[in-house]
Order: structure tokens, then C-alpha cells, then sequence
């Protein structure tokens, strides 16, 4: 019973606030994670083009990316409250419109295309404003706790997600939807509205910059002047667009894989075990004294994470897929955790919504070009390579796991896996990387 208290009592101290905040963040997320898998699942079954299903997803990426810089200086400058009410409001108005569009004349691409991009437009200008707030709702030594149990959250959503969007789809496809989203959204204005509620002009604007204009220009250009006089932060942020941009490879590739040898039904089996280690992961931040070193925390869970890249080469089994998908997301959502407890902490209050933003369009950017990139060289290289008939692409084919796929994918795995440990093992062996914790202040 006293451990119970001892976990509970400090989850008490975050505040009303900061939950209230949290589930309204997570009720927009959820609502336009089951509209975007839906949408997607609905394009490619009725075009059966797999460019319209890449659209999807590609058009919400490029309008985050043109988005993300005006939203940091929103974030930095503007009252947040009124940014995430509006932005709540305005979405909600636009896609009901949608939706009596849609109604009167039928689904089709253009409406699914228009909704994506608001979509992906309201969640790009709330997420800096989101994050700065709950950064100025806590104390230093509060920022592990919180972003575990946001890790926590996060987790259970992407469990959720693709279970809610399915039972929605048989029963009342994308009405069904579009109707569920509207609800999600007034549940996230509601409680944004009450997370708000008498919280201090310091809380919801940064005192910093009350007089401070300029363009989006300018944003970026303090954002890079904090890395600039912070070396061992512009490290870190470099070794985590590295990291993604391997991640985001890794688990393009890993689902090809996987149906290579199984069904459809035994990779739902393996992907809801990572589902779970998704969502266990963030766990480990719950214990006090890990507060102190989430940058050697960080390193090592990637260390983790690439070792089982490497290892997903060369097995094949459900079991032991099952095994390295659920330790590999499990160390993942820990890194990931880790990293934004460290930038809540570390980045003064005046700046976040700039590095914030600055750190989602380096990503944006990061992610798609490492998939192209390495789908190209699978296409042009590798793939025939493999299927020349060569003498030695037999050998490693059966070394990496089964002869009857080529070995391509595997091929790229391990290249990855054992880029993502060397980078790991050098990031553990830069003593100001792995000590970033005591090396760079506290930004408040």
C-alpha cells in the first residue's frame, strides 16, 4: 500500500490541469489517428492505387511541414489558450461542413484529401502550443514522471486506434468515422476549455517574449541560435533525426517482412505484442532515481532497439518476431519518453514552441527521405542483386533467415540494426552526450 501511495502521491502533484490537458490532447490524436487509418484502408480498397493511398499520408505530411514553423512562433508568442480553442473550434466547424458536403453528394477522394490536410493542419499548430503549456505547468524535476505517463497515454491510444476504426468501419464505414471525430473534438475542446480555466497569463503565454515580433524567419533562427549556443543539444538532436529517420526505415520494412513467411492474422498477433510494449515502455520513467539519467536512459534503450533490428534479420518465427517487435517498441517509446523529458527540461520555457517546431520539420523532412532513399536502393540494387542468381546471394539469403524471400529486406535491416548500435555505442562513448543531464542547465 505505501508503494501505491509513493507512485501515486507525486502522478497527484502534476495537477488537475496537466491531466486535463493531456486527455484533451489524446482525444484530438485519437480521433484523427482512427481518420487517417480509416481513410487510408477506404482509398486503397476502392482505387486499389497504391499512389491514392500514398497521397493520404503524404499530403498531411508536406501541410504539417509548411505549417510547423509558424506554429512554433504561435506557441512562443501568442496566448495558447486561444490558439488551441480556436484552432479545436475551426476544425470542428470545417469538417462538419465536410461532412454535409459529403452527405449530399457522396464520398469521394477530394473531401477524403481536403479532411486530411485540416487535419493534419490543427494537429501541427496545437502540438508546440500543447507541449510549451505543459512545460510551463511543471517543475524541473516533475518533466520524467509527466512524460512517462504521456508515453503511457500515447501507448494505449496506438493500441486502441486500429481496433475502434475497424469496428467503426464494419458497422458504419466512413460516417461512422467522420461522426466519431466530431465527438473526439468536442471532448478535446471541452477539456482543453477547462484545462484552461484560471490558469495564470505566465502559464498560457511566455513572459518572455510579450513585446517580441517578427516573422517565422526569425523563429527558426532563435531555435538555431539555443543549438548554436548549446553544442551538446544540437548532438542530441542530430543522433535523434539519425535514430528516426532508421526507425521510420525499420518499420516500413519489418511488415513486408513478416508477410513474406505469415498471414495477415499472425501479424496482427506480432504487431499487437508491440502494440504492448509500446505502451509498457514508458513505465520505467515512473521510477525516481532514472530521472536523473535519461540521456545514458536514452542511449541505451537505442543500443536496445538497433540490436533487435539486427536480430529481426535473421530469425523467422512468430515467437521470435513477437518477442523482438515487443522489445523493440518497448526500449523505443522509452527513448522516445526520454528525449522530449529532456527537451521539456532542458529548453527554456521563451523557446520551446521554436524548437519545438524547429525539431518537427527536420523530422518531417527526415522521415520520408530515408524511405525513399532506401526503397531505391532496394529497387535498383539490392532486389536485383538477389534475383541475378549469383552464387554467394544464396548463402546469405539462407545466413539471414530462409532462402524463399530474396533476402533483400533482410539485407537492409541488418544494415540498418547495426548502423543504429554503432551510433548508439558512440553516442554511450561521448562522455558530454551520455552526462547531458548535469552538462547543459535546466531552462527555468
Amino acid at each position: 500500500m505505501a508503494s501505491v501511495n509513493m507512485l501515486i502521491s507525486p502522478m497527484l502533484r502534476l495537477g488537475r490541469p496537466f491531466f486535463l490537458l493531456l486527455l484533451a490532447e489524446n482525444s484530438f490524436i485519437t480521433g484523427a489517428n482512427i481518420a487517417s487509418f480509416s481513410i487510408g484502408a477506404w482509398v486503397y480498397r476502392q482505387t486499389g492505387s497504391l499512389f491514392d493511398f500514398s497521397l493520404v499520408s503524404t499530403i498531411g505530411a508536406f501541410s504539417t511541414l509548411a505549417v510547423l514553423p509558424f506554429s512554433g512562433a504561435l506557441a512562443d508568442r501568442a496566448d495558447r489558450r486561444k490558439a488551441i480553442l480556436l484552432s479545436d473550434a475551426g476544425v470542428f466547424c470545417l469538417l462538419a461542413l465536410l461532412l454535409i458536403v459529403m452527405e449530399k453528394k457522396g464520398v469521394a477522394l477530394w473531401p477524403l484529401y481536403v479532411f486530411t490536410v485540416v487535419m493534419a493542419l490543427a494537429q501541427a499548430l496545437r502540438t508546440p502550443a500543447y507541449r510549451t503549456t505543459m512545460s510551463a505547468l511543471l517543475r524541473s524535476e516533475q518533466m520524467p514522471l509527466a512524460c512517462g505517463l504521456m508515453g503511457v497515454v500515447t501507448g494505449a491510444v496506438g493500441i486502441v486506434v486500429p481496433v475502434i476504426a475497424g469496428m467503426l468501419m464494419y458497422r458504419y464505414s466512413l460516417d461512422g468515422i467522420f461522426i466519431f471525430n466530431l465527438i473526439t473534438l468536442l471532448c478535446s475542446l471541452a477539456l482543453a476549455a477547462l484545462g484552461f480555466y484560471r490558469l495564470p497569463a505566465s502559464i498560457r503565454k511566455s513572459p518572455g517574449l510579450a513585446g517580441y515580433t517578427g516573422g517565422w524567419l526569425r523563429d527558426i533562427l532563435r531555435a538555431l541560435a539555443y543549438f548554436n549556443q548549446h553544442r551538446t543539444m544540437a548532438m542530441l538532436l542530430v543522433y535523434i533525426l539519425i535514430q528516426n529517420g532508421l526507425e521510420a526505415l525499420v518499420s516500413t520494412l519489418v511488415i513486408p517482412l513478416i508477410l513474406t513467411h505469415y498471414s495477415v492474422r499472425e501479424l496482427g498477433v506480432i504487431m499487437a505484442w508491440g502494440g504492448l510494449g509500446a505502451a509498457l515502455g514508458a513505465l520505467p520513467l515512473f521510477v525516481p532515481w532514472l530521472s536523473s539519467r535519461l540521456s545514458l536512459l536514452l542511449l541505451s534503450c537505442n543500443l536496445l532497439l538497433s540490436l533487435c533490428v539486427a536480430i529481426v534479420s535473421v530469425v523467422n518465427s512468430v515467437f521470435d518476431y513477437a518477442v523482438c517487435v515487443f522489445i523493440a517498441l518497448f526500449v523505443g517509446s522509452l527513448s522516445t519518453v526520454c528525449a522530449l523529458a529532456l527537451w521539456m527540461r532542458k529548453v527554456p520555457l521563451n523557446h520551446q514552441g521554436s524548437v519545438f517546431a524547429l525539431m518537427g520539420s527536420l523530422t518531417m523532412l527526415t522521415l520520408p527521405v530515408a524511405v525513399l532513399f532506401a526503397g531505391s536502393a532496394v529497387d535498383r540494387w539490392i532486389v536485383p542483386a538477389f534475383t541475378s542468381g549469383a552464387s554467394w546471394t544464396h548463402g546469405v539469403s539462407y545466413w539471414l533467415g530462409g532462402a524463399d524471400d530474396g533476402g533483400a529486406i533482410r539485407v537492409v535491416l541488418l544494415c540498418c540494426g547495426l548502423a543504429g548500435t554503432m551510433l548508439s555505442l558512440l553516442g554511450l562513448t561521448h562522455r558530454e552526450m551520455r552526462d547531458l543531464d548535469g552538462k547543459i542547465p535546466d531552462g527555468r
